[in-house]
C-alpha cells in the first residue's frame, strides 16, 4: 500500500504517460534545486542526445538531482536515500551505459535546514 504512493511509483506513472505520447527520453528533476541553470538543462540534453543511455547528476549528499533516460523505458527508478549509487547499479544491471554530470549548481538541493542557511549565504554574496 505504501509503495503505491511513493515517488518511484509516481515516476512510473509519469513514464507510462510519456511512453503513450511516444517520448524518446525523459528527464527527472526534483523541485528543490534553487541553483539550477539553463546551462545545466542544455548540458543534460546534449549529453543525453549524444550518447543514448542514462545521464545522472548526483546531489551533494549522495542522492540524484537529475536523471535522464534515453530511451525512457530502460530501467526502474531508485529514488530514495543514496539513490545515486543505486541508479548507477540499476543502469549497470540493465546493460545501460551512463554518464555522470557533475555540476555545482545542480548538486545543491534543499533537503535540510542547513541547506537553506547555505542558500541564504550564497544569495548574499
Amino acid at each position: 500500500p505504501e509503495e503505491k504512493h511513493s515517488l518511484n511509483a509516481a515516476l512510473e506513472q509519469g513514464r507510462r504517460r510519456a511512453l503513450l505520447c511516444h517520448a524518446d527520453a525523459i528527464l527527472i528533476l526534483p523541485a528543490d534545486l534553487p541553483l539550477l541553470t539553463t546551462a545545466d538543462i542544455v548540458q543534460l540534453y546534449n549529453l543525453g542526445k549524444a550518447h543514448p543511455g542514462m545521464v545522472i547528476a548526483p546531489s551533494h549528499d549522495g542522492g540524484t538531482n537529475a536523471l535522464l533516460l534515453h530511451p525512457p523505458s530502460t530501467m526502474p527508478f531508485g529514488f530514495g536515500q543514496n539513490s545515486f549509487v543505486r541508479h548507477c547499479a540499476l543502469a549497470k544491471a540493465a546493460g545501460l551505459p551512463y554518464q555522470i554530470f557533475e555540476s555545482t549548481s545542480l548538486s545543491f538541493d534543499l533537503d535540510w535546514p542547513k541547506d537553506l542557511a547555505q542558500l541564504s549565504m550564497v544569495n548574499h554574496q
